[in-house]
């Protein structure tokens, strides 16, 4: 997503779509499922995921909006599509990300997974739930490809 608000401020043409699959939007930490859900998902846990965002950020706070894309303006971002699990510690992110992008008139499509954890998509062919999903991707992709726009590509983000 901080990818999408780069390319929107520097004035560079925007891809058709944005994709997130568990994103981490926001480096503070500050939802409240990084609590309630830190015994939920198996490969994320708080301590690390706040150890992560200590190195990446250095002296830059975790709310500048290239960090942390849930504290930025939002408008003029193409149609984006978040998938989230209810298991993951990232669960809170991807929905106020998504409201914040609602209010900026972003078209933005929430899917939330029952019992899916931090990236389940990885476990393709080995898991009905992370077929689908990127079923879904692929029928995303190709509601909001325009073929005769051929400056626009798909930006496909996958957060860990």
């Amino acid at each position: 997503m901080a990818t999408l608000l780069k390319l929107r401020d520097d004035n560079i043409a925007l891809p058709a779509a944005g994709i997130g699959l568990s994103p981490w939007l926001d480096l503070g930490t500050t939802g409240k499922s990084y609590d309630d859900r830190c015994n939920l998902d198996p490969y994320i846990d708080k301590d690390a995921v706040m150890d992560w965002a200590k190195r990446y950020l250095g002296n830059t706070p975790y709310n500048n909006p290239l960090a942390s894309p849930m504290y930025a303006d939002l408008t003029g971002l193409p149609p984006i599509l978040i998938q989230v699990g209810t298991c993951e510690l990232l669960h809170d992110d991807a929905i106020v990300f998504a409201e914040h992008a609602a209010q900026a008139g972003v078209d933005i499509q929430l899917e939330i997974w029952e019992d899916m954890f931090h990236v389940w998509h990885a476990f393709a062919g080995f898991m009905p739930e992370a077929d689908m999903a990127l079923g879904n991707i692929a029928n995303f992709i190709q509601a909001t490809h325009k073929p005769n726009t051929p400056e626009k590509h798909i930006v496909t983000s996958v957060a860990a």
